[in-house]
């Protein structure tokens, strides 16, 4: 009987550790395949989640005087969003690539965007939006050495003046090649579009108050680029306001695209102007969005993280794995060696046993001292 059940739970074990192999080893390849997906792939690697910043914007923090000197920003966190000043509305850029945060008028800025940011699009038909086989990308996570452009409603004036939200409106782009504005929750879920220049209207991104959110800005061609944007909101009072202006991208290596950015006028003739009517069909951005577009933690090294702890997890139940079969495998060969030794020990004794039966059978030996 203890035989029986000794093997039917070395049965039940020989399973269990093919499960837990199997399993070990599912994870592994699955962990090597999203490993694989990630590097392979600059532009998913760049564009894994949007984020949503938790500092809050100081109603204190510096506005720039606008007849400051046009600067260049090649790096570090800039968003654009509206501001009050002095009561006015106004669409600018909080520059936070310094010690302290200042808002600087849109108009002074130029973004260098170098050849560090060029990356292959991934052969996906899911982008083929983008329009080109390589592109130079502001990523939606940051990147060393290329600016990390988003944009925020976080001015307090802004977030408590608001009705219901703001409307970012994309007026046009002026430049050589494609350009397109998208966001991506993750690695698996398809790209968000925005705005493309490939549409000559109008085209509206509604943001929460008091959110802040990063995208891919894509440009399919080196050169001076002016992107027209807007800032619509109502506000509680029943006031509708609205400020609008030109962002300016030196795209590549080229050094004289700077000043080229400086001087370049917006001459483009299909301005579609303000998206007010069709707000309605406009996309979100901020808390209020749909699970692909809404704010999110910034998961470029949450990811290659999350795939890191998915390796060493599957790793380590591996080893484990091996160590409990090693240990099962010591195990039974001492219980095996206990029976084996237990029988021997059986089959000892019962020898002795016949031995002893047949010493008590055999015929008394004749004494010979009788016969004398």
């Amino acid at each position: 009987m203890s035989r029986k059940i000794t093997r039917r739970f070395h049965t039940q074990v020989r399973a269990l550790a093919r499960t837990v192999i199997s399993g070990s080893i599912v994870a592994l390849l699955v962990a090597a395949t999203l490993l694989a997906v990630t590097t392979s792939s600059p532009l998913l690697t760049a564009t894994a989640f949007a984020d949503t910043a938790d500092a809050p914007v100081s109603p204190t923090e510096n506005v720039v005087s606008q007849d400051t000197a046009t600067i260049e920003i090649g790096a570090g966190h800039v968003d654009m969003g509206p501001k009050f000043v002095n009561g006015s509305w106004e669409l600018m850029v909080r520059d936070d690539t310094g010690a302290q945060p200042v808002w600087r008028n849109i108009d002074n800025v130029v973004f260098k965007v170098p050849d560090v940011a060029k990356i292959h699009v991934p052969n996906d038909p899911k982008y083929s939006f983008i329009g080109a086989p390589e592109a130079w990308v502001i990523p939606q996570t940051e990147m060393a050495g290329v600016p990390w452009l988003g944009w925020n409603t976080q001015d307090p004036q802004v977030s408590q003046q608001v009705n219901g939200g703001v409307n970012l409106v994309f007026g046009g782009h002026q430049g050589p090649g494609q350009f397109t504005l998208f966001l991506q929750a993750g690695n698996f879920a398809d790209p968000q579009l925005l705005a493309t220049s490939t549409k000559k209207t109008a085209q509206s991104i509604f943001v929460e108050p008091n959110t802040h959110t990063h995208g891919n800005w894509v440009f399919t061609k080196p050169g001076v680029h002016l992107i027209k944007i807007g800032a619509e909101a109502t506000l509680k009072d029943g006031k509708k306001v609205h400020s609008s202006h030109v962002l300016r991208f030196a795209v590549g290596g080229d050094e004289e695209l700077v000043h080229k950015a400086i001087q370049e006028k917006w001459t483009f003739t299909n301005d579609p102007g303000s998206a007010t009517a069709e707000q309605g069909k406009g996309h979100t951005s901020g808390k209020g969005g749909t699970a692909d577009t809404q704010s999110a933690s910034p998961s470029s090294p949450e990811n290659s993280h999350a795939l890191r702890y998915v390796l060493i997890g599957s790793v380590v139940v591996a080893v484990i794995a091996v160590l409990f079969i090693v240990a099962n495998s010591k195990k039974r060969s001492r219980i095996r060696r206990e029976e084996l030794r237990g029988e021997e020990d059986t089959n000892t004794a019962h020898d002795s046993a016949k031995d002893g039966v047949h010493s008590a059978d055999a015929p008394l030996v004749k004494d010979s001292s009788n016969d004398c």
